[in-house]
């Protein structure tokens, strides 16, 4: 097997069942570096095979349950049995343990510490996927702010949580604070929020409409095309918003083609679908001369046949 972080000092060693943490032999603290511009790490995790065959998580468990016996009160293998208990989605069985450390943490001269952070998130997911009442619901969150009033991910998950419970401009505050603080906060432990922005802004466009807020809808919609331009829904919601906003036809290409180039196939014929979807006959008339001959009865040759097809 290989070794997966060369040591090379005999005096720093793996402990934990299953996690292998890093420790010092004679508990001294240790120096952590930032190496991510020199190194790069890739883990392919796995195959459906092997974890069948191996059975990770029950295996996991098994071992972390034995260490536990051992250390009753051991923080940190209270976390991995929760975490390990939400990759096998058992989140009723994952949460006590997950509470158990974060009151451990919270009552330690180390209620500051990153892991915490982790800690709240993981309590955060399993609430919502057991639909916890709004009421405890919010007094994690509540304590959350304790630990940290700007953390990003604490205000989607109160969000997200409001979302759900139908409380819509109540849900927007929070997804509203969430972005206010997440260009420039400084995360000291790996966010689950941050790999998903894309889906928070869905969310949030979702709300919008929810709630009949045009400028918002189309504000949001444009933040997520700028991010990817082939977003089909983004871009329709875009183009019916302004549409049933009144905006001409004219208006509405230009705010398209400050997204989108004239001069590429690929973003010529995506607007075709939507404005021809939503009637706009002008600006399709428009964009379809934007295609060489060659492209233009390519194109019409294909929306016949697919007329016929229907």
């Amino acid at each position: 097997m290989q070794e997966r972080i060369f040591k090379n000092d005999h005096n720093i060693h793996y402990t934990g069942a299953v996690h292998e943490v890093l420790k010092h032999k004679k508990n001294r603290g240790l120096n952590f570096y930032d190496a991510s511009d020199s190194i790069t790490i890739f883990h392919t995790g796995y195959s459906k095979k092997e974890v069948e065959r191996k059975n990770k998580s029950e295996r996991n468990l098994n071992l972390l349950f034995k260490e536990l016996r051992k250390k009753p009160n051991d923080l940190l293998t209270l976390f991995y049995i929760g975490e390990s208990m939400m990759v096998d989605t058992s989140f009723q069985d994952a949460l006590p343990y997950l509470q158990k450390a974060r009151k451990m943490l919270q009552n330690s001269r180390f209620k500051t510490h990153p892991l915490l952070y982790k800690i709240f998130c993981d309590i955060f997911i399993c609430m919502l996927r057991l639909n916890e009442d709004m009421e405890t619901f919010k007094k994690t969150y509540e304590q959350a702010q304790i630990l940290d009033k700007e953390c990003p991910d604490f205000h989607f998950y109160m969000g997200k949580k409001l979302f759900t419970a139908g409380q819509y401009d109540d849900a927007i505050e929070f997804y509203d604070k969430c972005f206010k603080y997440i260009g420039t906060y400084k995360y000291s432990f790996e966010s689950k929020v941050l790999p998903q922005m894309n889906n928070i802004y869905e969310e949030l466009l979702d709300l919008y409409i929810i709630t009949e807020n045009p400028q918002k809808i189309v504000q949001t919609s444009i933040t997520l095309l700028r991010v990817n331009k082939f977003h089909y829904k983004s871009l329709y919601i875009l183009t019916k918003t302004l549409k049933e906003a009144g905006e001409s036809q004219a208006v509405i290409s230009h705010v398209l083609f400050s997204i989108y180039s004239k001069t590429s196939l690929k973003d010529q014929l995506y607007i075709l679908r939507v404005v021809e979807t939503l009637a706009l006959n002008q600006l399709y008339d428009k964009v379809l001369n934007l295609l060489t001959e060659d492209e233009r009865t390519q194109y019409i040759q294909y929306k016949e046949q697919e007329n016929k097809d229907l």
